[in-house]
């Protein structure tokens, strides 16, 4: 906080997994250190709820567009946690879930894991789509900018799209390591930062890189983009 010069020293920074985010009015902080998942507030840094997930490790965790629901995933199935009245909303039948992805306007939810490629719908708790899983463990699943399809990648180079009201795979290609991925909005490309540096840019219907943008020297590990698609 510049006004005020604070920070919060965690006793738990030892784990070396912790992550943050920001809920969309930016009150609340989202801490997920190792197994434990942590709510702060930000105006005074106070733990508002804290879920014991040592029972199943946990592998990511998002938070809804409006900041009440805190949805993550771990050995067992995905879990949503009502943030505002404390208490586990719903479970998932997605068990094992590698990478999910929330879609812009927090009513669809997609899910990698070994069994395949899932989009549930928020609203009605029920699946909407089905893909065929890709052949090692997913590290990236994003939603299109307009919400329409899902891209997902693994570490060894595969990356596949598929249009989820067609249920159908739209493009499947290579990038060497690919690490992160981005949707640019304008013009529905894919940038997608590799571990050696580079980002390319990718057409996502053809499948075919329009070219690359020389990153920093070490692997690319996060990704923004202007809202006009114009800046990196």
């Amino acid at each position: 906080d510049n006004t005020r010069n604070s920070f919060v020293d965690l006793e738990e920074s030892w784990a070396v997994g912790a992550y943050a985010m920001l809920s969309q009015d930016c009150q609340t902080h989202m801490l997920a250190i190792d197994y434990d998942v942590s709510i702060r507030r930000l105006s005074d840094c106070k733990q508002i709820l804290s879920i014991d997930g040592k029972q199943d490790s946990l592998r990511q965790a998002i938070m809804t567009p409006d900041g009440n629901r805190l949805i993550y995933c771990c050995d067992g199935p995905i879990k949503v946690w009502n943030i505002s009245e404390n208490y586990e909303e719903n479970c998932l039948e997605i068990y094992s879930a590698h990478r999910i992805a929330l879609s812009k306007n927090g009513k669809r939810l997609a899910a990698s894991s070994s069994n395949g490629i899932f989009v549930w719908n928020m609203e009605t708790r029920r699946e909407e789509a089905k893909f065929p899983a890709l052949k090692n463990r997913a590290n990236c699943l994003i939603f299109t900018s307009d919400d329409a399809c899902v891209v997902v990648s693994e570490e060894k180079g595969e990356i596949k799209a598929f249009d989820i009201e067609e249920n159908k795979e739209i493009s499947s290609f290579r990038a060497v390591s690919p690490s992160i991925m981005i949707h640019r909005p304008t013009t529905g490309q894919i940038l997608i930062g590799e571990k050696k540096g580079a980002i390319g840019v990718w057409n996502l219907l053809s499948g075919r890189k329009d070219f690359s943008l020389q990153g920093p020297s070490k692997a690319v590990v996060s990704l923004d983009i202007s809202s006009d698609g114009s800046r990196l």
